[in-house]
C-alpha cells in the first residue's frame, strides 16, 4: 500500500483550500504516528488484500486476528462488489497512485479503490477511524481523487456521472454523494487552482476554521488564537441572547480542543527547554503496579492470608469487550435476547446531527430537575 505524500495532498486539502498558508506552517512541524493511524493503516492493507483476492479469484484466506477489523474489511469488500456489479463492462483500481497535478503542482494522492465504466466513475474511501463521521458531499479529498481519476481513465470511458462514497463502519456511517465531471472540473479551475498557487507561495493569512482540527499548526497558530479571544469576548457581556448561546455552543468543542493542544504543545517545548513566565515541568502524578505478582502472593500465603480473598471475582468482559471477541455481527446474533439497552438522556447536538428529535425533551428535564432537588 503506497505511504507518500505529496505537499499539497488531497487528504490535507480541507486545509490548504480553506487555509492555504497553513501547508508551509504544517511543514515545519514533525510527523507523527498515532495507535490509530498505525489502526488505520493496517485496517487499509487487509481491505486492499480482501478485494485483490475477490478481483482475482484467490483462494488463499486473508488472516487478520482482530476480529471487528476482519469483519470491518469484509463489509467494506462487499459494498466494493455489490457497486461494482451495477456497472457494466466496469474497470476495478485498488490503491491506486492517482496523479492531479494539471491543477495542483506535484499533486497525487492514492485512491482506496475506484469503479469505471461508460455508466460513470465510482470513487470509494474507507474510513477506518470512529471519532468523527465523514461526509461525502463535496468532500475535497475525493473530489481530488476523482480528478486523478478523469485524468487518468476519461479518454478511455464516456461517463459524466461521478458519485463519491465514504464507508464508515465501525460508526455505521456508510454515505455517497452524486455529482458530475463536468462540475468537478469547474470545481478545480475556480476553487483549487487559486487555492494551491496561494498555497505553494505561502500567501496570504491564515483562515481559523473547522479545518483546524487536524492541522500540525493548530495550538500555536495566531489566527486560531485570535478567534479563541474573539469568543472569549463574550465573557464581558452581562446576559447572554438565545442567539448568542447557539453561536457559543458551535464553539465549545473546538474552545477545549485548543486549549489541550495548546497546553500539549508548551509542554514539548518546556520539555525542549523552552521556558513559560510563571509555568514549570514537574513529575505527574503515577500509579503504583506490581512487577512480580506470583512472589506477592507466594509471600501473602506464607503470612497466613487466604488465597480466594487475594483475587478478584470473575467478572464477564464489557460488551465492547465481548464484541471485539465474537465480531459485532455473531455477537448480535448471540446476544440480541440479553441485552437491554434503555433510552439515552437527553443532550444538545448540532442540528446537522443525524439523529431524531427528542420528542419528551422538556417533560423529562423538569424530571431531571425534580431528581437533583
Amino acid at each position: 500500500m503506497p505511504s507518500q505524500h505529496a505537499f499539497l495532498s488531497a487528504s490535507s486539502s480541507s486545509k490548504w483550500l480553506n487555509c492555504p498558508v497553513s501547508a508551509k506552517l504544517e511543514s515545519t512541524f514533525p510527523n507523527t504516528d498515532t495507535i490509530y493511524t498505525q489502526e488505520g493503516t493496517l485496517a487499509h492493507s487487509i481491505c486492499e488484500e480482501k478485494l485483490k483476492k475477490w478481483k482475482s479469484k484467490g483462494r488463499k484466506k486473508i488472516e487478520c486476528s482482530d476480529k471487528e477489523m476482519d469483519e470491518a474489511t469484509t463489509d467494506y469488500k462487499d459494498y466494493v462488489v455489490s457497486i461494482y456489479n451495477s456497472h457494466n463492462s466496469p474497470e476495478l483500481l485498488i490503491e491506486e497512485r492517482l496523479d492531479y497535478s494539471r491543477w495542483v503542482p506535484s499533486g497525487f494522492g492514492t485512491g482506496d479503490t475506484l469503479i469505471v465504466s461508460d455508466a460513470g466513475l465510482d470513487v470509494i474511501d474507507f474510513k477506518y477511524g470512529k471519532g468523527v463521521p465523514v461526509d461525502p458531499e463535496e468532500n475535497s479529498q475525493l473530489m481530488l481523487y476523482a480528478a486523478g481519476a478523469i485524468d487518468l481513465l476519461g479518454s478511455f470511458y464516456d461517463f459524466e456521472r461521478v458519485t463519491l462514497h465514504i464507508f464508515q463502519p465501525r460508526i455505521q456511517n456508510v454515505a455517497s454523494w452524486e455529482t458530475t465531471k463536468t462540475a468537478i472540473l469547474d470545481w478545480l479551475e475556480t476553487i483549487v487552482v487559486p487555492a494551491a498557487q496561494k498555497a505553494m507561495t505561502g500567501e496570504g493569512e491564515a483562515c481559523a476554521g473547522a479545518h483546524c482540527r487536524f492541522c500540525k499548526a493548530r495550538s500555536t497558530c495566531k489566527a486560531r488564537a485570535a478567534q479563541m479571544e474573539e469568543i472569549a469576548a463574550y465573557r464581558r457581556r452581562h446576559l447572554l441572547s438565545q442567539k448568542e448561546i447557539s453561536l457559543l455552543l458551535n464553539e465549545l468543542d473546538p474552545i477545549q480542543a485548543w486549549a489541550k493542544e495548546l497546553q500539549d504543545e508548551a509542554l514539548r517545548q518546556a520539555l525542549e527547554g523552552a521556558e513559560f513566565e510563571g509555568w514549570k515541568v514537574v513529575e505527574g502524578t503515577s500509579r503504583r503496579t506490581i512487577s512480580d505478582k506470583e512472589s506477592l502472593v507466594q509471600k501473602l500465603l506464607a503470612e497466613g492470608y487466604e488465597e480466594n480473598k487475594l483475587y478478584k471475582p470473575k467478572e464477564l468482559l464489557g460488551i465492547g469487550g465481548l464484541e471485539k471477541m465474537c465480531g459485532k455481527k455473531r455477537f448480535a446474533e448471540l446476544a440480541e435476547v440479553y441485552i437491554d439497552k434503555p433510552r439515552g438522556k437527553p443532550v444538545l447536538v448540532p442540528i446537522t446531527d443525524k439523529r431524531p428529535v427528542y420528542s419528551d425533551a422538556v417533560e423529562d428535564f423538569s424530571d431531571m430537575i425534580k431528581g437533583g432537588e
